[in-house]
């Protein structure tokens, strides 16, 4: 459980951002046809797009920092190794 937990994080982190860009598109396609949200329309592009591109990018920089997270376990256990 214990040994190579920088390489298991580093997975983590590219499972996280690709579960993050899935409920990226649910999320604002769900909002984009909300009849509340948007009332004037069946679907508005713009707002799709600006929930999609934010969804996507804070995805990447939350799975960013934990596979750097990841990285910098890995390569101090090899260095202690050493």
């Amino acid at each position: 459980m214990f040994k190579n937990s920088g390489r298991k994080i580093q997975r983590l982190a590219i499972a996280m951002f690709i579960a993050g860009c899935f409920y990226s598109l649910i999320f604002s396609i769900s909002l984009s046809t909300d009849p509340a949200i948007t009332p004037h329309t069946s679907f508005h592009f713009g707002f799709f797009a600006l929930l999609l591109f934010c969804g996507v990018g804070v995805s990447y920089i939350i799975a960013l920092l934990v596979y750097s997270w990841g990285e910098l376990i890995e390569n101090t256990s090899k260095n202690k190794k050493e």
